[in-house]
């Protein structure tokens, strides 16, 4: 990632908000422009305890303990990972162990 990357990522965040409720937990998706990135890559945290995120749409705060950010180079990518991301958010099976899985490997 460039040395814009962080600021580059809260402001996009600030604006255009990645919270997203699903039916049993809250996820975000943070991400920013491909310029920002050196090379593609994706980061996953579960969080012991939830922060606040503005979710995507309403604008509304959400509790989020699961978060998928984003850093890839082109767009297509992106959408393309957007579109998995929201397909998995709606499998609870997945979801669940996401959440409850502890391994550290």
């Amino acid at each position: 990632m460039t040395d814009a990357f962080k600021v580059a990522i809260l402001k996009r965040e600030s604006e255009f908000p990645t919270g997203l409720q699903t039916a049993t937990i809250g996820v975000a998706i943070p991400h920013t422009d491909a310029d920002k990135v050196v090379s593609p890559q994706i980061g996953f945290m579960r969080l012991k305890q939830p922060v606040m995120f503005h979710q995507m749409g309403d604008n509304a705060e959400i509790q989020v303990k699961l978060i998928f950010m984003l850093a890839l180079k082109h767009s297509d990518d992106q959408l393309k990972m957007l579109q998995t991301l929201m397909a998995l958010f709606q499998n609870q099976e997945a979801i669940d162990k996401l959440e409850k899985n502890h391994d550290k490997n």
